[in-house]
């Protein structure tokens, strides 16, 4: 997408999740992969989708987390992944071990981008979209019309 649009995109050269949270700190701190998570908040604009907790996320089809492990994280009260953190319903990481396993931009980090757009359409998508509004992680959103409405009624109960 970024070369389509004449931009710079960049990819973390680097599992999402490692097993061990000493290797996620030396991963972090490896030039490649520290050059990358710098560039997030200098960005002109980020552009993402928030995970599902599903079996059929990204994650758990690559082979970092195993349907099991994500079960455990609703049970830790995560309601999506943003950059590969789990979060809760206000945006909060819900395992602070797993985040030291984590290699990603931090969401700090993506708050502090110039822009950031949220894309996602469909039921499993809207509570994602909802805690990216509410975190301030998704300064602008696209979504479809079911979506909108969903997420309209989520805001609602809220």
């Amino acid at each position: 997408m970024a070369r389509r649009g004449h931009g710079v995109g960049h990819m973390i050269p680097a599992p999402a999740i490692v097993t061990d949270p000493d290797l996620g700190i030396r991963l972090r701190r490896e030039p490649s992969v520290a050059t990358t998570l710098e560039a997030g908040p200098s960005s002109d604009l980020v552009v993402f989708s928030p995970g599902i907790l599903e079996p059929e996320s990204v994650l758990v089809r690559s082979g970092f987390l195993t349907a099991r492990g994500m079960d455990r994280l609703r049970g830790l009260g995560a309601v999506t992944d943003l950059f590969s953190h789990f979060v809760d319903a206000e945006g909060r990481p819900v395992s602070a071990e797993l985040e030291h396993r984590t290699i990603a931009v931090t969401l700090d980090a993506v708050k502090r981008a110039k822009r950031t757009l949220a894309i996602g359409w469909g039921p499993s998508k809207a509570r994602p979209l909802v805690v990216c509004m509410r975190s301030g992680l998704a300064k602008s959103i696209i979504i479809d019309e079911d979506t909108a409405r969903l997420i309209l009624e989520l805001g609602a109960s809220a």
